[in-house]
């Protein structure tokens, strides 16, 4: 046993060291059918969040009202995601990849 009473090490892979490590993981969902970047979903979830959004409904709302402004650094190809597509992209890209960790 080693220093840390383990016989042996707790994960056979590395941890990764960021999100972008996280992020980088492959998911089960279909690319074609995805209409808005995840990096997107995300971002404008971070301060719709911080300014009070409780709800994927909220977040979605935050963006609608705030579009001009996230689109001076978010791609936003299809508009702002609806509170739907808030909901499906967070738990299976989000979910999945956080699961592939354990």
């Amino acid at each position: 046993m080693g220093d840390s009473g383990f016989s042996q090490p707790l994960m056979d892979s590395p941890m990764p060291s960021s999100l972008v490590d996280i992020l980088g993981t492959p998911g089960p969902w279909v690319g074609r059918t995805q209409l808005h970047p995840l990096t997107d979903i995300l971002v404008l979830s971070v301060p719709a969040v911080i300014c009070g959004a409780d709800s994927f409904v909220a977040i979605a709302l935050f963006g609608e009202l705030h579009e001009e402004w996230l689109r001076t650094f978010l791609e936003l190809p299809n508009g702002i995601p609806s509170h739907d597509t808030l909901v499906g992209q967070l738990h299976s890209n989000v979910g999945y990849r956080c699961r592939s960790l354990v």
